[in-house]
Order: structure tokens, then C-alpha cells, then sequence
């Protein structure tokens, strides 16, 4: 196949016991890594033998099974081996997630970062899935109550940068996953919410690194303030560039007595409660106290 201007190189021709239609390598990405970001795996140019899909920066439009790939058996397969990481970013013309991805039942990773998906559904993804980031929709990101339904093994997920609001913060809404590390920084309107519904039950046990930088905060605890009570797994928060003011309450981290760094940069804070960090948060144990 012809490469394109972007040096995507179509390889189906190389698969032939397991015909795939479209499967692309594609340069490395200009955006530089996030130092939160725990993403582990750089999927850029991965070649066809591995159990890998990349097709990033193709500039495709809205992606049908028809006009991406051909499903076998429910298993899209490289090389005989079934897909478990994929990657489809950078695509502005990306408008909602491809139907055909909830099918790829191996699939543990995937990348939807800087398309332009404007809502996730419940079973946009396979029950399989460890690893989303879906940053930076270009219009925003609608998150559903279902969005995250039968993700039982979803463990690390991305969704800064995507005009979240308080609108999108569902009770219950991660019920079902078993996220360890969560970041929705930069999305400036999700103002206060009750962060501890968002994991009803035993759910948000296993959360051990929450990022809310630049989310519109304005209080923790109290009667008003945003309440983090649940999350008792709770090691690293990153709270910088919100607009606490005297917003903190002396119940603000209670319960959290696993917390070992506080990050408060340029949060706008003018005063804190003398007995905010007395109780079962305590700050003995902590490598990070920053404000």
C-alpha cells in the first residue's frame, strides 16, 4: 500500500491466514509525556508481529468494522496472535468510538487520546480492559452513568483535558472497575462533587493515585466541600491549580490514613484547619507535603 503524508503504512498484505483490511504503523507522537501519566507502554510504530494495533495519525473519518478491519471469530488477530494493545489517536475526524473495538475480547489497552469522541456509552469497550486513556477529546468527552459498566479489570484510566463537568460525576460511576490510578486533570468545570459516590461499596478501595489538578475545586469536606471519605487505599493526590480559598474542613481527609503525598501547589488556599491533618491522616508518614 501507498504511504500516506503522515508515513502510515498499510501492512494487511502481510497477514494472510488472518486477513486483516487495515492495519497501520505510525510515527512517533510530537506530544511530549506527562510526568503523571502512568501509561507504561509506547505503542508507536509497533510492527505487525506484535499484539499490537496502531493507527494513529491517519485522519480517517467516524471507523466502521467494514472499513477498518475484519473480525475472525471475535478475535482480531496479528500474526495468529490476538490483539491486547490498541492505539487509534490523534484522529480529529474520530467521532465516536468504533463499534467493532467492545468485539476484541483480548484486548487490555487501548488509546483514544486527541480524537474528537463525544460521548462513551456503556460496552463501547470489551470487558478485558486493564488500561483507557481517552484524553483531550477536542469538543469534550460525555460521560454516561453505564460509561464505565462490566469494566471489572479496569485499573488505570485517563480523562484529563476532556470539558468535564459536575454533570458527568454519576454515583456509581466506577462501580464496577477496580481503578488503582485515576487522572481527570484540566477539566476546570467539574467543580465540587461527592467524589467517594463515584465508588459505591468496597469499589474505590483500590485507588491509590488521584490526580484533580486544575478541576475547579473550591472545598473538601464539610457540609459542601467535595468528599473523599471512601478512598481508603488513597497514597497520592495532586490537588494543584484549584481555587480551595478557606474551603479545606478538618474532616477534609479523614480516613485517608494510607495518604503519603499531598500536592497543593498554587491551589489558592488561605488558610487550613489546625486539626486538618490530626486523626487517621497523619502526616509522619509522608514524602510530599507541598502547597
Amino acid at each position: 500500500a501507498q504511504a500516506t503524508s503522515f508515513s502510515c503504512v498499510c501492512v494487511a498484505h502481510a497477514v494472510q491466514q488472518r486477513p486483516l483490511s487495515f492495519v497501520i504503523a505510525s510515527p512517533p507522537s510530537p506530544f511530549p509525556p506527562n510526568s503523571h501519566s502512568r501509561s507504561r507502554r509506547d505503542l508507536v510504530a509497533a510492527p505487525p508481529d506484535l499484539e499490537m494495533l496502531n493507527a494513529s495519525f491517519c485522519g480517517v473519518d467516524d471507523i466502521t468494522g467494514e472499513q477498518a478491519v475484519e473480525l475472525q471469530d471475535r478475535n482480531m488477530t496479528l500474526h495468529g496472535n490476538p490483539v491486547t494493545e490498541i492505539t487509534w489517536a490523534y484522529q480529529n475526524q474520530l467521532t465516536k468510538i468504533p463499534a467493532w473495538l467492545r468485539t476484541l475480547e483480548k484486548v487490555t489497552y487501548a488509546n483514544l487520546e486527541f480524537c474528537d469522541v463525544k460521548e462513551m456509552k456503556g460496552g463501547a469497550f470489551p470487558a478485558s480492559l486493564e488500561e483507557l486513556n481517552i484524553k483531550n477529546q477536542v469538543a469534550g468527552l460525555r460521560l454516561h452513568p453505564d460509561s464505565f459498566e462490566g469494566l471489572s479489570k479496569l485499573e488505570n484510566l485517563e480523562l484529563r483535558t476532556n470539558k468535564l463537568t459536575e454533570d458527568d460525576m454519576h454515583p456509581g460511576l466506577f462501580g464496577d472497575t477496580k481503578l488503582e490510578w485515576l487522572s481527570a486533570m484540566g477539566n476546570p468545570d467539574m467543580l465540587n462533587f461527592d467524589a467517594a459516590a463515584l465508588f459505591p461499596g468496597s469499589s474505590g478501595q483500590q485507588l491509590e493515585n488521584l490526580n484533580l489538578e486544575n478541576c475547579g475545586l473550591t472545598g473538601i469536606g464539610g457540609e459542601s466541600g467535595t468528599n473523599f471519605h471512601g478512598l481508603l487505599a488513597l497514597e497520592k493526590f495532586f490537588l494543584e491549580e484549584n481555587n480551595f480559598g478557606d474551603g479545606i474542613a478538618e474532616d477534609a481527609f479523614n480516613g485517608l490514613a494510607r495518604l503519603e503525598a499531598l500536592i497543593l501547589n498554587e491551589a489558592g488556599l488561605t488558610s487550613l484547619p489546625a486539626q486538618v491533618f490530626a486523626g487517621e491522616c497523619r502526616s509522619s508518614g509522608w514524602g510530599q507535603l507541598r502547597f
